[in-house]
């Protein structure tokens, strides 16, 4: 890090740990903070993560704990958010939230917030999807000195302007987010505040 009052942040969906990991691995030796959707791990595999790089302090949490309590996983695993960040950060780190579709640090007077929000796919998407922001916008409203750094997997078409998309703009709007980069058009992180530079891949 070379400016102590500039921050690099990057957001990555994995698809997968074993997909991901020797990407996620070049993103840490090149980011000061990196989001991760869909890792697909379950909890008692959660320490995968620490071992992709020794110079990163993993934060994260499954999405699958709810389905392996009832029994066996049917079909492929799915889900799961995580921030791993520089250990250098590390004393001013404090988890705010761990939820199977967001995360929350407070690193100083900024939120990271990661969220892997429902896609197409996903049965009752709407009210899941409404759901993880409203929830969401009641972590944050406490830390109200705070700055805010959103970002993650959106899974909406900003080039259309449904229902959700508008859920989702009216939500950073609330926020005084600012659009700060769409790297594809499923996927968003949005800013608002430090001076922090952002990508999405």
């Amino acid at each position: 890090m070379e400016d102590r009052h500039r921050l690099t942040v990057v957001s990555y969906n994995m698809h997968g740990f074993k997909q991901g990991c020797n990407y996620l691995t070049d993103l840490c030796n090149e980011f000061d903070i990196v989001y991760i959707q869909e890792h697909w791990l379950a909890s008692f595999d959660l320490d995968r993560l620490s071992n992709v790089s020794t110079n990163m302090t993993v934060y994260a949490c499954s999405a699958m704990d709810k389905d392996i309590s009832g029994g066996c996983l049917m079909g492929r695993p799915f889900g799961g958010v995580g921030i791993l960040v520089n250990n250098t950060l590390v004393p001013n780190v404090r988890l705010v939230k761990a939820a199977s579709r967001y995360i929350i640090l407070q690193i100083g007077l900024t939120l990271f917030v990661n969220v892997y929000l429902p896609s197409v796919s996903t049965v009752g998407r709407d009210e899941e999807f409404i759901d993880c922001l409203s929830c969401v916008m009641n972590d944050v409203s406490d830390f109200t000195d705070c700055s805010v750094v959103f970002g993650g997997d959106m899974n909406v078409d900003f080039t259309n302007s449904n229902f959700l998309c508008k859920c989702l703009l009216d939500f950073a709007k609330d926020l005084n987010l600012r659009l700060l980069m769409i790297s594809c058009l499923m996927a968003a992180v949005v800013l608002f505040g430090l001076k922090v530079q952002v990508q999405r891949l």
